[in-house]
């Protein structure tokens, strides 16, 4: 997780997983999936999902997440995150 999150949602399991999901999703949108893991992917601290200042949630792409989002053409997403206290689930539109 980038500072920013473990500084908003750090001690929260429940919405640290919400943004772990949907920094999959957006791995995938991106075309990477799982290799973000990889050497040559994106890193998890690349992709940022934090609330806005009404709590609407957004992504913040940073380093190769963001070339990679702009050699698709992508330069908006919707995002949306839902949790319980076992469960957590995202999804991402990249347009």
């Amino acid at each position: 997780f980038t500072p920013v999150e473990v500084h908003r949602y750090g001690g929260h399991a429940p919405e640290l997983a919400a943004r772990f999901a949907a920094k999959e999703a957006v791995s995938k949108a991106l075309g990477v999936g799982m290799r973000m893991l990889a050497h040559d992917g994106i890193r998890w601290q690349e992709v940022e999902v934090v609330g806005d200042s009404r709590g609407k949630p957004m992504v913040r792409l940073f380093g190769r997440a963001a070339e990679r989002a702009q050699e698709l053409g992508v330069t908006e997403w919707a995002i949306s995150l839902s949790h319980t206290r076992q469960n957590a689930i995202a999804m991402v539109i990249a347009y």
